[in-house]
């Protein structure tokens, strides 16, 4: 039985979207054995338009044993062949826009521009992605270009860890597949920082992106002036409802921080969403666990889709060292109830960045999320570079990597990989001075906290 039949050059002069949208109507949980996808290709194509085909199909989850094809064309490689995607091509810039806790616009939180941003407290989100800087990165990626201002995913992949570009593949896997590079870009995903707030100070962070980091720096030197960090220090509570109301393709929302969970001015911007209809569009926060958001779930309640990344570093008396301002007590009783959320409606999971901190207590921090059901994702420390595992020296790291590859969580045991590299700082100074000057401000000890490490970075 016939189920769909296409002659696949027809999606030549078709939008982009169409074939996606075709093979999306016919997905099914089961097929009959008689069930037949017949695609036919009696005129040119080229190795784009199939690649294309069998990538969403594979995106879809369609057995190609389903699949016929009937073909007499002639393959070949089409002049400008809406469907031909580079290997360095990245989906982001062409409808993503991140804004900085300074009021920063970017494609993403990855990129490293040479010239100024536009900014959110001068300009508008869509006027700021057709601006020639994002322009000419779009430029770039659609001529097979591997652009020098996304360095940080490219040195990522080069040591095989998943950058941001290779996440976001997958992230706007329908993205991906239904938008046309060369029309006019619309802005489909947000990532938004709402603002420097936050009641942490974290050791891997700064007063650049934390308010409680920011107060306490002002004890004990000279600090920028708050509006140069913050935007939302003169934003009203309208502020974001007049960004976002005239965007019609807008799919997910990102929030973060600071710590997006002590803001409720953007609860307003959420509310105009329902009222235009959107509850379908997915939203999500990257919050540290010490709050519960009572009030904001009277408002996630209403949209289809909704995820929370809890960042958890370390468990007990380390979770307060590495991010000081809360008893871990607190966080476990937040995380508790977060593991009580109806879990058919909310995705939730940790997210753990790899430190020489925390390098050896994984095991236990992913004990943790599996108890509470939680999936896991890990990352790496990168800045500042004398917190990275990359500045433990080598000569000093088999102990670790024994621990890693002993572990029983898969996760972990990758991680000694990146050990077993040659790379190596060379901060060990610069790790130490910091480490001893916020001790002091903090009345805290990183040899009775970390006696282990702290020896291995004594060596």
């Amino acid at each position: 039985m016939i189920i769909f039949e296409k002659e696949i050059s027809e999606y030549y002069d078709q939008p982009y979207d169409a074939m996606y949208n075709d093979l999306l109507a016919i997905k099914k949980d089961e097929y009959a054995v008689d069930d037949q996808i017949v695609i036919t290709a009696y005129y040119p194509t080229d190795d784009a338009i199939w690649k294309h085909f069998y990538s969403i199909l594979e995106l879809l989850d369609i057995p190609t044993f389903f699949v016929h094809i009937k073909r007499n064309d002639e393959l070949g490689t089409l002049e400008n062949s809406k469907f031909a995607r580079p290997d360095s091509f990245c989906i982001t810039p062409f409808i993503n826009a991140e804004v900085n806790v300074n009021g920063d616009i970017k494609p993403c939180c990855e990129v490293q521009f040479e010239y100024h941003y536009p900014k959110i407290q001068h300009t508008t989100l869509d006027s700021a992605l057709q601006s020639e800087l994002f322009h000419k990165l779009r430029h770039e990626f659609i001529n097979g270009v591997y652009p020098n201002a996304c360095q940080n995913c490219w040195k990522k992949e080069k040591v095989g860890i998943t950058s941001k570009r290779q996440r976001d593949k997958w992230l706007f896997s329908k993205e991906y597949y239904t938008t046309d590079i060369f029309q006019k870009p619309k802005i489909k995903s947000l990532d938004l920082k709402i603002g420097f707030r936050c009641n942490l100070k974290c050791r891997i962070c700064s007063s650049s992106f934390s308010s409680a980091w920011y107060a306490e720096d002002k004890k004990y030197a000279e600090v920028r002036d708050i509006h140069e960090i913050d935007y939302m220090v003169d934003a009203g509570k309208y502020f974001w409802i007049n960004q976002i109301e005239h965007f019609d393709d807008i799919e997910h929302i990102s929030m973060k921080g600071g710590e997006p969970l002590l803001d409720h001015t953007h609860l307003k911007m959420l509310e105009k969403l329902l009222n235009l209809g959107k509850k379908d569009v997915k939203i999500h926060y990257n919050t540290n666990g010490t709050i519960f958001p009572e009030k904001h779930l009277e408002v996630l309640n209403e949209f289809d889709d909704v995820s929370f990344t809890l960042s958890i570093d370390n468990i007990g008396d380390r979770f307060e060292y590495e991010r000081n301002g809360v008893e871990w007590e607190k966080v476990k009783t937040n995380l508790q109830r977060f593991s009580k959320l109806n879990r058919n409606k909310y995705r939730i999971d940790f997210f753990t960045s790899v430190s020489l901190m925390n390098v050896l207590d994984l095991t236990e921090t992913l004990n943790c999320a599996a108890s509470l059901d939680f999936k896991h994702e890990l990352g790496y420390v990168d800045s500042p570079e004398y917190f990275s595992i990359h500045n433990i020296p080598i000569n000093n790291r088999q102990h670790i990597i024994d621990y890693l590859n002993s572990s029983p969580h898969e996760r972990v045991r990758e991680v000694s990989a990146r050990l077993k590299q040659d790379t190596y700082n060379n901060l060990n100074n610069e790790f130490w001075r910091n480490i001893d000057a916020i001790d002091l401000r903090r009345n805290q000890k990183f040899a009775q906290t970390y006696p282990l490490m702290a020896e291995i970075m004594s060596l």
